[in-house]
């Protein structure tokens, strides 16, 4: 299934941000992506945008209009499998959050059916499982204006987005990743990308031509895949290699 992902302006553009990127949002800087979630299916998000007070975490409970979000009416003030579920990789496994009911109203629930606290930063990325039907989901705040701004991926499996909402291309976002001595895919680092039903895989690789190293497709070609605003992706550090730290700069 096609990802629809769209950022509108709320406010017009000013002369310089229309020139530099259409999916940033300028007047009062407050904008909102868009990602379509089919029903049944799961979806990667990425958190993108500051909150309008200008913080870098947003809580769950304030992430998404509500009126967009699905609960299983039949389990009163429980969480449910057959609500909208969002599952957060902690590093070895899966914390789930459901979508419940806390008297008349709806809330995200852990799985212990306490409120849920959970914060989400920027940076940071998530599953969505959709289990009512087929909605594009909205994800709004604030266009960050700071910037470089420093990121760190621990060592294995890791989930992420980019830290700006704009559309950013794989070899684009700074990384220096590990190269293999050999350029063997299996010691050097991976970006997994979900096309809604599998993985596209890049690898970081040495390219003689260029006498540099870029990310590249499953073919050996230095790709032009890139994350789109509200989506990530899995990042797989060698376990040798130890953590990863790059700056993003602001792309706009």
């Amino acid at each position: 299934m096609k990802k629809v992902l769209v950022v509108l302006a709320v406010a017009a553009l000013t002369a310089s941000m229309a020139s530099a990127d259409t999916n940033i949002v300028s007047g009062n800087v407050v904008g909102y992506g868009r990602v379509n979630v089919p029903s049944g299916q799961l979806r990667l998000i990425g958190c993108n945008f500051q909150t309008t007070s200008s913080s870098n975490s947003f809580s769950i409970q304030d992430l998404f209009d509500k009126d967009e979000l699905f609960r299983d009416t039949e389990v009163a003030n429980f969480a449910s499998a057959g609500s909208d579920q969002i599952s957060v990789w902690n590093g070895t496994t899966y914390d789930t959050i459901s979508y419940g009911t806390d008297g008349s109203k709806g809330v995200w629930l852990n799985a212990n059916n306490t409120l849920a606290t959970k914060t989400f930063a920027r940076g940071d990325a998530f599953w969505f499982k959709r289990s009512g039907p087929t909605t594009n989901l909205t994800l709004s705040g604030q266009a960050p204006f700071d910037g470089p701004i420093s990121r760190t991926l621990d060592a294995g499996y890791q989930l992420f987005s980019y830290s700006f909402p704009k559309g950013s291309k794989l070899n684009e976002l700074g990384m220096v990743a590990r190269v293999d001595a050999d350029n063997a895919a299996a010691n050097s680092d991976q970006i997994m990308v979900f096309n809604g039903s599998t993985y596209d895989t890049y690898t970081y690789g040495y390219k003689a031509a260029s006498n540099a190293n870029f990310w590249l497709d499953k073919y050996g070609r230095v790709t032009s895949a890139a994350l789109p605003v509200s989506t990530a992706a899995w990042f797989k550090r060698v376990p040798a290699a130890g953590e990863l730290s790059w700056n993003e700069n602001k792309p706009y």
